[in-house]
């Protein structure tokens, strides 16, 4: 049950950060420099 559990918050986490990073590339704003880092700090919080 634990492990089904475990399982289950992996592959949210790791469907989340792809989506993250597929609307990362899909957002090619100039700003891109500014943007990324709170970015990339909230999208390690999160995982």
């Amino acid at each position: 049950m634990i492990m089904t559990i475990i399982a289950a918050i992996v592959l949210v986490s790791a469907v989340g950060f792809l989506v993250y990073l597929a609307l990362g590339a899909a957002r090619k704003i100039p700003r891109s420099s500014e943007i990324t880092k709170p970015d990339a700090t909230y999208g390690w919080q999160c995982r």
